[in-house]
């Protein structure tokens, strides 16, 4: 058992001989508050104290978390610091999250880096900031180099490899990806990390289709879906299943296609699970694209724009925005064609999105060619 000794907004000067202290007296962490402002109104009752007020909080002052602990931990030798609360809503996450990590490079906590920097990693990406994002994922491998820090588990650098294979995908070094889930994959195996295991896999998965090798992308597919099964899990068969009917797609083979994607749209709503959702309806778009089944395509493109608009995924925005082009160009519809291309071109460009920004420029220039601007195409 841990023991954290526990100070609520004491008089300023108090804090660092109090860390002291605690440090001194054997104390495992010490946990400072977060508070922004003293409510003089509010709508609900204070859960603390017997009448429910908050009356003790007039005129105490307040220290903002993330700027006290470095100063307790440079007068202290072995406390850990933790916060009561974090008022996250009126705080940018990704700095939230750059404090966190910045903290624990300075008080050599590697794995809680790590972990900091995956998730500025995955902030950045969500943002359309993909070359952000991997540098956030290259620091974070930095932080996992065993004659730094070998404590650190094989397991958490796989999770990275694997982090960082997904951004190298998305700018095109796909080769480099390939083998960054390769070394991932094997960690997993070897530690029994099975979730793990099957979600990189689904991932290479992925990164087969991209190269093109089918075969190999469905057979990783039913590979993840196989281990997710055996532990009972749900998370990313939705995503899996839309790999494999992408697959089939580009092989020709559409009827397999179209239960696939269907089994997956299918489990995105038995689950409740939303990962990838607007992804598996824009793949679904494709196809039916492919198809000429221009209203089922239109019905698909609708909801990933209900979705995309929630979430303001730039990834999902960009491939949106091409495939609305290319909807577009079937209707015959060259000037909306061009203006959706136009703008998925210049996401993917902002966002280093190799593979999207191609498309958009075929489309572009396709749909160019429609309006008579040959020259322009």
């Amino acid at each position: 058992m841990r023991f954290s000794y526990a100070e609520a907004m004491c008089d300023v000067s108090h804090y660092l001989p109090l860390a002291q202290a605690a440090d001194d007296a054997g104390w495992d962490a010490m946990v400072v508050p977060d508070s922004i402002c003293y409510p003089r109104d509010s709508d609900s009752t204070y859960p603390y104290t017997a009448d429910g007020d908050r009356e003790f909080l007039d005129g105490t002052p307040f220290l903002e978390p993330f700027t006290l602990i470095p100063a307790l931990a440079a007068v202290t030798t072995r406390l850990r610091f933790h916060t009561f609360v974090v008022k996250l809503p009126i705080r940018q996450p990704v700095l939230v999250a750059k404090q966190a990590a910045s903290l624990a490079h300075g008080l050599r906590q590697p794995n809680f880096e790590i972990e900091a920097e995956l998730l500025v990693s995955e902030l950045a990406r969500e943002l359309g900031d993909v070359q952000g994002a991997l540098a956030a994922v290259d620091r974070a491998l930095a932080a996992c180099n065993p004659k730094v820090n070998p404590a650190v588990p094989l397991r958490v650098r796989a999770e990275v490899h694997r982090a960082r294979g997904v951004l190298l995908r998305r700018v095109g070094r796909v080769t480099e990806a390939v083998e960054a889930y390769v070394e991932a994959i094997a960690v997993f195996r070897t530690s029994g990390s099975r979730r793990q295991e099957a979600r990189a896999k689904n991932a290479l998965a992925y990164a087969m289709v991209v190269q093109g090798r089918y075969e190999d992308a469905i057979a990783l597919a039913l590979e993840s879906i196989r281990i997710d099964l055996s532990i009972g899990g749900r998370f990313q068969l939705a995503k899996t299943l839309t790999n494999i009917g992408q697959s089939y797609s580009r092989m020709g083979d559409v009827p397999r296609a179209l239960t696939y994607l269907k089994r997956s749209r299918d489990a995105h709503e038995r689950y409740g699970d939303q990962d990838g959702r607007a992804d598996t309806l824009l793949v679904s778009a494709e196809v039916a694209l492919e198809l000429g089944e221009i209203d089922d395509a239109q019905a698909f493109l609708d909801e990933a724009a209900t979705l995309a608009a929630v979430t303001s995924n730039a990834y999902d925005r960009t491939h949106l925005a091409a495939v609305s082009a290319s909807l577009a160009r079937l209707r015959r519809d060259a000037p909306t064609a061009i203006e959706f291309a136009v703008k998925a071109r210049r996401e993917a460009e902002q966002q280093a999105l190799v593979a999207f920004h191609f498309f958009a420029m075929a489309v572009e220039a396709a749909a160019r060619v429609d309006a008579g601007e040959v020259h322009s195409a």
